[in-house]
């Protein structure tokens, strides 16, 4: 009789996760630009990934399918979080993650006409297991003689773009040593302890150490340059937390 240990794959259930379109206003001009929330309601403690995912994961991604003329704006990610399993560090969103996206009405969008706004939201959510899931959004609004706002979603809308990340009102400056690293630098800022979230993969290392220091008013922050890049950087974009 032989007797022993057999691996077992455990599979994991697909997490609960909803996704929601919140349009501010229940009637649209034509020639209009206008803010739209996407919701998206992750079951805890799965999570999904920002626009750079870090070491691992897929970015959520969002896709349109609207009337010929009509253009939606690539999506505005709310702050990530780093999540770090051993040597790997990625960066990702949990609970109720909040994007917005800028609709452009066309000029010849006829008043009177209705339009149903509706896209397709695409996440990986991953914890001990990773499984990929989408839905889709959409809601029904009409075209009119001026922009009619809808109270509760604005103010829905409203809570959501706070979440955003805002823009630094300091001078900042960025610089590279010979070695191929940056130094981030902030004027009149203090802080113990900082991270700076690229938007791109390709130029900081996630899982690096970003070492602060403080000087003549300034904090600095150094940031190792990513492995998977050409080295060609022009400009850095990201969240500073």
């Amino acid at each position: 009789m032989l007797a022993g240990l057999l691996p077992v794959a455990l599979i994991q259930d697909a997490p609960d996760v909803s996704a929601e379109l919140v349009v501010p206003y229940s009637v649209i001009r034509a020639g209009e630009t206008f803010p739209v929330g996407v919701r998206l309601d992750v079951e805890e403690p799965w999570h999904v990934y920002w626009v750079n995912p870090g070491d691992t994961g897929i970015q959520t991604r969002m896709k349109w399918y609207l009337p010929d003329g009509w253009r939606v704006s690539e999506p505005m990610f709310p702050s990530p979080k780093k999540y770090v399993d051993g040597d790997l560090v990625s960066y990702v969103h949990e609970g109720k993650v909040d994007f917005v996206v800028w609709v452009t009405v066309p000029e010849s969008a006829r008043s009177g006409s209705s339009v149903d706004l509706k896209g397709v939201v695409s996440w990986l959510a991953c914890i001990e297991s990773c499984i990929p899931g989408s839905a889709e959004v959409q809601s029904l609004v009409r075209v009119g003689r001026q922009m009619i706002p809808d109270l509760g979603k604005s103010e829905r809308l409203a809570a959501m773009r706070s979440g955003l990340p805002k823009r630094i009102d300091r001078e900042v400056r960025v610089w590279r040593e010979g070695s191929g690293d940056f130094k981030l630098e902030v004027r009149g800022v203090s802080a113990e302890s900082a991270f700076f979230f690229s938007e791109s993969a390709d130029w900081v290392e996630p899982g690096a150490e970003q070492m602060v220091a403080e000087s003549n008013g300034w904090m600095t922050l150094g940031l190792k340059r990513s492995p998977y890049g050409d080295g060609k950087v022009k400009r850095l974009r990201g969240v500073l937390q």
